[in-house]
């Protein structure tokens, strides 16, 4: 940020990351503020400054003062404006209802802005408002702007797309998720985290050709690639339940060394569907051991275990039945092992908060 002293701009750097020196910067751009304050009497310019030196001394309740008085003193519609709300946004963090407030009150007067929005949609989602953060991540990926001179996170509008997707896949509108990612993969966002995000849809709606073709965008090394395709070719057999020409690709990618959560996964599942509950438990504590803080291994852990006790009594039913009518009685274990819930595996590498939100 410039402030102009005595006609000699200086220049706060924010983002610096040593704390003293950090604060050092920020009590001089306070001083800095003052003179300007006492020369040329309040304005928003020098009262959003304010406000980000009192956030870098982790002062929020002066910092909260500043920014709200510099979006009252601004132009409507102004750049100033427009940061006085970011900085009010970005103080509220872990007060969802508040920085929906902010948010609401911010997009009547700036209704494209994509950092506003990613953040609505974020704070929305968390509180369960589904359907609303859905719409909100829809406008900042379609029609979301960022304005050049106030800062962001990088790759937003990757944030907002992948963001929308998982949204979208969220409520079983996965053909939908597909067309965002593949528009927003065509105009040139082609992240890891895109890309990987794009891979699992494909898979999971049975793809092949499209996610072996997309998997050699991925940062992998070509020893591994192999492995990999044999994986994902095993995840969309898994897709339409065939399960033992996808038990034999997922093994064969699995020898070979495919330690990737879509080998793991898929090849669970498989086992399960089989009622191979041992080999299921056996490969996920692998996968756990491979990722000790993966919560899909966990989660599938959990369903094996269940899954082992389900045995049984079915077991049990269906010698009863045999015993009285020659009939056996076998579920379909597809519907359970397919929904069971895993980690935000669309977010693999996320910058969103949120950040994806993100992160």
């Amino acid at each position: 940020m410039a402030l102009q002293v005595d006609g000699i701009p200086e220049r706060i750097h924010l983002g610096i990351e040593d704390p003293d020196r950090k604060a050092q910067v920020a009590k001089q751009g306070l001083y800095l503020c003052e003179r300007e304050i006492q020369q040329h009497g309040p304005s928003a310019r020098v009262l959003n400054h304010f406000g980000e030196c009192w956030e870098m001394l982790k002062q929020p309740t002066d910092a909260t003062a500043c920014f709200r008085q510099a979006a009252q003193l601004a132009e409507t519609g102004s750049t100033e404006q427009l940061r006085a709300y970011h900085g009010l946004v970005g103080l509220a963090e872990g007060n969802l209802e508040r920085q929906v407030d902010l948010c609401l009150k911010a997009i009547k007067v700036f209704p494209v802005d994509m950092p506003i929005l990613c953040v609505l949609a974020m704070a929305l989602q968390l509180l369960g408002q589904y359907e609303l953060s859905t719409q909100s991540y829809e406008t900042a990926f379609k029609y979301g702007r960022i304005h050049p001179e106030l800062w962001h996170t990088e790759q937003l509008r990757d944030h907002s797309a992948r963001c929308y997707a998982f949204m979208l896949s969220l409520g079983n509108r996965h053909c939908e998720a597909v067309e965002v990612l593949e528009q927003a993969h065509d105009e040139g966002l082609q992240t890891a985290a895109l890309i990987r995000q794009l891979l699992e849809l494909y898979v999971t709606q049975g793809q092949t050709d499209k996610a072996t073709h997309l998997v050699g965008s991925l940062p992998v090394d070509r020893a591994e690639l192999a492995p990999l395709r044999a994986a994902i070719c095993g995840g969309c057999l898994v897709a339409e339940r065939h399960w033992a020409q996808a038990r034999a690709h997922l093994e064969t990618a699995y020898k070979a060394g495919c330690r990737d959560a879509i080998c793991f996964r898929n090849l669970a599942i498989c086992y399960l569907a089989l009622e191979e509950v041992q080999n299921a438990q056996d490969l996920i504590l692998h996968w756990l051991s491979v990722d000790q803080e993966s919560e899909e291994a966990k989660t599938f852990m959990s369903a094996a275990q269940d899954w082992s006790t389900q045995a049984v009594e079915r077991r049990q039913l269906r010698f009863n039945e045999n015993q009285t009518d020659g009939r056996s009685s076998r579920t379909d274990p597809a519907r359970e092992t397919r929904s069971v819930p895993i980690r935000d595996r669309q977010n693999q590498g996320r910058g969103g908060r949120t950040d994806v939100g993100m992160t």
